[in-house]
């Protein structure tokens, strides 16, 4: 039993060229089943600097446009401050870090004298009170923190 040659839509799909240079091809006598001669009139085809097909270009340019618009998006957003620079996060964080520890360390210098000679349940309790305190400053401070322009680095 002979094997079925390819068809021309499967040949013209695996040496990657359109239907048009295949039908080129035969009329000029290439033997488009056979791989060598494919091989060798698709080398000769190829530019030196190889560019995109038709379909490769329009899939570019649609990844160029769409990357464009996410640009423009972020630049929006970035404008309406719903987004901020890494540089400018860190900054914020920083300042967060710092009044926190700020914070704790009162705590810390605070507590001890007040608690000498108490119960355990009033020790309980003034410590409460004290971090909910501390608390609250530190979301006050916080607050002044997230309004604050941010400083250039």
């Amino acid at each position: 039993m002979k094997k079925a040659l390819p068809t021309k839509r499967s040949v013209y799909k695996k040496w990657n060229v359109t239907p048009a240079t295949l039908d080129l091809w035969i009329a000029q006598g290439i033997d488009i089943h056979n791989d060598e001669a494919m091989a060798r009139k698709v080398a000769d085809k190829q530019p030196s600097s190889p560019t995109p097909s038709g379909s490769a270009l329009h899939e570019a340019k649609i990844r160029k446009l769409t990357a464009e618009a996410r640009t423009a998006e972020m630049r929006a957003d970035q404008q309406d401050g719903k987004l901020i620079s890494v540089e400018e996060l860190a900054q914020c964080l920083t300042k967060i870090g710092s009044v926190l520890k700020a914070q704790l360390s009162k705590l810390r210098a605070e507590l001890p004298p007040q608690l000498l000679g108490m119960s355990e349940a009033e020790i309980s309790r003034r410590i409460g009170e004290a971090t909910d305190r501390a608390l609250n400053d530190l979301c006050g401070q916080l607050e002044e923190i997230k309004t604050e322009p941010p400083h250039p680095s």
